[in-house]
């Protein structure tokens, strides 16, 4: 194997991300004030390899993380009640932001490759279902004891434009 090969399909995908505009939004809203270990890198890169991974609690990904030398590099994972009570507190904007940055990389990539316009339009759909505590949304009951937010999103890589409706 060669030394330029042994890092982690993970490792290549968030290195995209980058640490100022990240930072800046961190420091915009808040989001390490009063951490010790579980700081937004960690939290937005669990984030990110909860969904690559398709895990269904974060059981799995404290597990998933645990056994992989590699990923305790890449990852700080705290106790799932840790986890948890991040989740609920840390800024959804400070995500948001960052969401918004890969968008525009990724429009910005599109319209280098696409510049002879051969393709003048591109939408990616996707749409996922958010699982919320029964207790804490009860009119969005789709079970008996579970609650849920559908999303969709719309983007266009041509315009370079998302689109979000949230329903249930």
């Amino acid at each position: 194997m060669s030394r330029y090969n042994d890092r982690l399909v993970f490792s290549k995908i968030t290195e995209v991300i980058d640490g100022n505009t990240l930072n800046q939004s961190v420091k915009k809203y808040a989001g390490d004030y009063r951490t010790q270990h579980f700081d937004t890198r960690s939290h937005l890169f669990s984030l990110i390899y909860f969904n690559l991974k398709g895990n269904t609690g974060l059981r799995d990904l404290q597990t998933n993380v645990a056994n992989s030398s590699k990923l305790r590099g890449l990852i700080n994972v705290p106790s799932v009640s840790q986890f948890s009570r991040k989740n609920a507190s840390r800024d959804y904007r400070i995500f948001e932001d960052t969401f918004n940055y890969l968008v525009r990389i990724a429009g910005k990539k599109f319209k280098k490759t696409n510049s002879g316009n051969v393709l003048k339009t591109i939408k990616r759909i996707d749409s996922t279902i958010i699982n919320i505590a029964a207790k804490l949304a009860p009119s969005l009951k789709y079970e008996e004891n579970k609650s849920a937010v559908k999303v969709s999103t719309l983007f266009n890589a041509y315009k370079c434009q998302v689109q979000r409706l949230l329903g249930y």
